[in-house]
């Protein structure tokens, strides 16, 4: 048998394979056969005495996770993992350029796919000790068969779904300074910050903890904010990896986010996605990652709306454009131009969605689970 690495599972082998990597143990008792076929990372863990990256990797194709990699691209900070108050910066001319604008005013704004809404997550720890950031958007689509069920066993069906091309501009991983906690105030001035050079940003997503007073004033700034968490609902990290699966994710080469996608494993009891137990690490950069996959699958493959809120006078602005359809408010002859509605009425959903969160604090996006624990324990 070969135990698995970073890019193959371990698998039992037949002695023909030609491409073995990994550590091979040989004259296993055939008594354990029947628990290494149902089980190879965890019997090899448990019986053998070998240690494994995961007991049930959730990324069961281990080489698309370095296939996803794209080599003409850098982290754009000096160090990949930082407390934001220990002098690591931005490079920005890894991801950005200098252009000039309608008035002729040299701005800032992405080097790859500057026009594409953007989408943030960001997950803190429990203890707001670690943080995982992810900035990422469609960069386009491609159509894809799937198998659909039938009536007739016999019978193979197929149908074609239009996926996004899912890409990652930004990943960032937070540590507290010791015996601190992360500001939440510095990852604010990172959003702020990636606003200034031109990233135009649909919606913001946190996991279940964090200050509802700083949330607020992102909502005050103009962002779409509301709460995602991966850890009560799969569908973000399903999109991740069928993403991965399907060849159609690009990030560069953030060494965290690596080890942390590699080392996840799926909790059937829990129905989750955590990283071993027992290992030094987390997976606050994977959930960062994976919340960004979801609103991209959900949002992104639409008609990008034309994004008001979020943006400064440096952001890049596209030219209001119909998109055919008559406006979703009953008895509105307008053309619909923001997500199936005129702008009037679009903006008048919005000030009410604001003054219902004001008048109803049970509705802000944060909320503590009532009988688990945050992570489901």
């Amino acid at each position: 048998m070969e135990v698995g690495s970073e890019i193959r599972a371990t698998r039992i082998l037949t002695g023909s394979e030609t491409d073995i990597v990994g550590e091979v143990i040989q004259d296993i008792p055939v008594e354990f056969k029947k628990e290494i076929e149902d089980d190879p990372e965890g019997a090899t863990r448990d019986i053998l005495g070998r240690s494994t990256l995961a007991l049930t990797p959730f990324v069961t194709d281990r080489q698309s996770i370095r296939d996803a990699i794209d080599p003409d691209r850098e982290h754009p900070m000096s160090d990949t993992e930082t407390t934001l108050r220990d002098g690591v910066h931005f490079l920005w001319e890894r991801m950005c350029e200098r252009v000039k604008d309608e008035k002729g005013e040299v701005v800032w704004r992405p080097r790859w796919h500057p026009t594409r809404i953007r989408y943030v997550h960001i997950d803190l720890g429990l203890t707001n000790d670690r943080a995982g950031i992810a900035v990422g958007c469609c960069r386009n689509t491609m159509q894809m068969q799937r198998r659909v069920a039938s009536d007739d066993v016999t019978k193979l069906e197929y149908t074609t779904e239009t996926v996004p091309e899912l890409w990652y501009d930004f990943l960032l991983s937070v540590k507290a300074r010791p015996f601190e906690q992360i500001q939440f105030a510095d990852i604010r001035a990172v959003i702020y910050e990636l606003v200034k050079h031109g990233f135009r940003i649909g919606k913001i997503s946190f996991d279940s903890f964090g200050s509802i007073s700083e949330i607020q004033t992102l909502i005050e700034k103009g962002f779409d904010v509301e709460k995602l968490s991966v850890d009560t609902d799969m569908d973000p990290y399903l999109f991740y990896r069928s993403a991965l699966h399907e060849r159609r994710c690009k990030y560069y080469a953030h060494p965290v986010l690596l080890r942390e996608t590699v080392q996840l494993e799926y909790r059937k009891v829990k129905n989750k996605v955590d990283h071993p137990p027992g290992l030094n690490g987390s997976k606050d950069l994977a959930d960062a990652a994976a919340g960004v996959a979801y609103w991209v699958h959900v949002l992104g493959i639409e008609a990008p709306p034309i994004v008001m809120k979020g943006l400064t006078s440096f952001a890049p602005r596209e030219s209001s454009t119909d998109v055919g359809d008559d406006c979703a408010q009953d008895g509105c002859p307008e053309k619909a131009v923001v997500r199936g509605y005129c702008r009037e009425h679009w903006e008048v959903l919005e000030a009410k969605k604001k003054a219902r969160l004001a008048a109803d604090p049970t509705e802000q996006i944060w909320s503590l689970p009532e009988e688990e624990g945050p992570y489901g324990y």
